[in-house]
């Protein structure tokens, strides 16, 4: 594949050995201000299935109940030292999706989209994702309402028009990105506005006892089953999974999920550039 960056095994355990590190202090947030979070996506299924993270992944995926999560984007940011946070309700804009960063400050995390729009302050972060609260009945035209406003959200926070195909379907993409600036621009739509939108659609404020990530994760959890989490090995320290996360994965991923894919299904595509804690970096652009 043109342009595909492969981790080499040293770099991908040291991405990982980062990434605990940010999840200890982030867990550590959340047992001093009471605030229950979960394992979610690959992060859970790593859990369950390989005692820690899957052999080829690269993230941490964090799951929390609304209430939860809009309690954790209102710590004081003094107790953040070291480390921030990207959020759209706080910092609008900061990243080009709605999906909430909690990243370490003396890293570097750059994709392919933040370096074509010299967005390059990013740190090694895991993600973040707010489940709210759905009616089943309603969910499918929640969620067009929300791809329409992420796809206004995303265009309007990059600064240049980015696209990676090449031909046809490039053309067609950029010309579908140039008019959706323009429909932004037209509107006065902005961040912030745009944020309130995907807010005001997601957070109904109707208690119901399922609940859907909205932001990225997209799929369908029972809340009780987060609402008291419990603790799992994970590497070498504990993470709260759902107690019952059995049926979270087998909704996931099927009853089989204890079962390896196929090799060529274990893959994930290095960044640009990772720059670690202690000052080593990679450059996979001209590494690879």
């Amino acid at each position: 594949m043109k342009g595909f960056r492969k981790y080499d095994d040293m770099t991908l355990d040291k991405l990982k050995k980062e990434l605990i590190d940010i999840f200890e202090v982030f867990d550590s947030l959340c047992k001093k201000y009471d605030i229950k979070y979960f394992a979610t996506g690959g992060t859970l299924l790593g859990v369950v299935r390989h005692g820690g993270f899957i052999p080829w992944d690269d993230d941490l995926d964090i799951g929390m109940l609304r209430t939860e999560y809009e309690k954790f984007i209102k710590i004081p940011h003094s107790e953040f030292e070291g480390y921030g946070l990207c959020a759209p309700e706080i910092t609008p804009g900061g990243y080009y999706s709605f999906v909430t960063k909690f990243y370490k400050k003396d890293t570097k995390f750059i994709t392919p989209i933040s370096y074509a729009d010299n967005k390059n302050d990013m740190g090694i972060f895991i993600e973040l994702f707010p489940f709210d609260d759905v009616q089943e009945n309603l969910l499918e035209k929640q969620k067009k309402r929300v791809n329409r406003i992420k796809a206004l959200y995303t265009t309007a926070a990059c600064e240049h028009i980015i696209v990676f195909d090449v031909g046809l379907k490039g053309i067609i993409k950029k010309m579908a990105k140039r008019i959706i600036k323009i429909y932004v621009s037209l509107t006065h739509k902005t961040l912030e506005s745009l944020t309130k939108e995907y807010i005001d659609v997601v957070d109904t404020a109707i208690e119901t006892e399922k609940a859907y990530a909205f932001s990225d994760v997209g799929h369908l959890i029972a809340k009780e089953g987060v609402e008291s989490p419990v603790y799992r090995k994970f590497e070498n320290i504990q993470m709260l999974v759902p107690s019952d996360y059995d049926m979270v994965l087998k909704g996931l991923y099927g009853s089989n999920y204890m079962q390896l894919p196929p090799k060529e299904k274990r893959w994930n595509q290095a960044p640009m550039y990772i720059g670690f804690s202690d000052g080593s970096a990679v450059d996979f652009q001209n590494n690879g």
